[in-house]
């Protein structure tokens, strides 16, 4: 077998790309810290989650903002048969997805992000879009202890601009922490809208692609649609997230009644599918 191509903090990536995609099953509890510093002020906040999946398609992401964790502020739900997102605010909500792709793509937004960081990595459909594999030019940092685990650091950019930090257990393969540094200003605000405008030019040109992929898409469109945003100077900031996992279990058994849930009675339905 010829030599594998890349420095050696990309071949650590490819290793830990191609662990998490032979996976059978994972679980973890994690915690996600979020701090905006704006010129006047500084906005903190926590939430926690868990993560349960086992191969092919059981999942399940739960996250909490409260500290007593009674009752989970979203959830991510797949038993094999049905796809189901959850929102519990003033009453319960949900929205059914076609599939664990689908869901997975459309809920960074009721997730926090963490349905992007992690989950993208069990899935081959969505690997490429993982942190490992968008990370660009990828260089190890020092080693750091992370809750008494040793773990090597890689260090990268994304082509969103993010900076990157990538805490991974040498024992394990898999990560520990992530950290990510990125800008809200009033140049990052513009390259926002330059998507927006691409995305918007997309949907005209496709709009038979976006009614497959996302069923309903163009009409919520057309009520609600999205043209370049407006700079607001007080809302400039720099943005530190720490995506953390702790007790980590690779590749044991999980009972498919773990994934098994019910819609609660009085929930309502939330949305178009793929539109939370």
């Amino acid at each position: 077998m010829p030599p594998r191509k890349g420095s050696p903090a990309e071949l650590l990536l490819k290793k830990v790309h191609e662990r998490y995609l032979s996976l059978e099953t994972y679980e973890s509890q994690g915690r996600l810290y979020t701090l905006r510093t704006y010129p006047d002020r500084k906005d903190e906040a926590e939430s926690h989650f868990s993560v349960l999946f086992k191969r092919p398609n059981l999942f399940r992401l739960e996250i909490w903002i409260d500290s007593d964790r009674l009752t989970p502020f979203s959830s991510l739900l797949s038993d094999g048969n049905k796809v189901l997102g959850l929102q519990f605010l003033d009453k319960p909500r949900f929205t059914n997805y076609e599939t664990l792709v689908q869901s997975l793509q459309v809920t960074t937004g009721i997730s926090f992000g963490i349905s992007y960081n992690l989950p993208y990595h069990f899935l081959p459909e969505l690997a490429r879009a993982s942190v490992a594999a968008k990370l660009e030019n990828p260089k190890f940092s020092q080693p750091v202890d992370v809750e008494d685990i040793e773990c090597k650091c890689i260090d990268g950019t994304t082509r969103d601009g993010r900076s990157v930090c990538l805490f991974i257990d040498q024992d394990l393969g898999a990560f520990e922490r992530i950290v990510s540094r990125s800008s809200n200003n009033e140049e990052d605000f513009e390259e926002t809208n330059r998507d927006i405008r691409k995305a918007n030019e997309y949907i005209k040109k496709h709009p038979e692609e976006m009614e497959e992929l996302f069923p309903g898409a163009i009409e919520v469109m057309k009520q609600n649609p999205i043209d370049e945003l407006v700079w607001d100077e007080s809302k400039s900031c720099e943005i530190l997230e720490v995506e953390e996992y702790t007790d980590i279990r690779i590749d044991h058994n999980i009972p498919d009644e773990r994934f098994h849930f019910e819609i609660p009675e009085n929930a309502d339905p939330f949305g178009v599918p793929g539109f939370c």
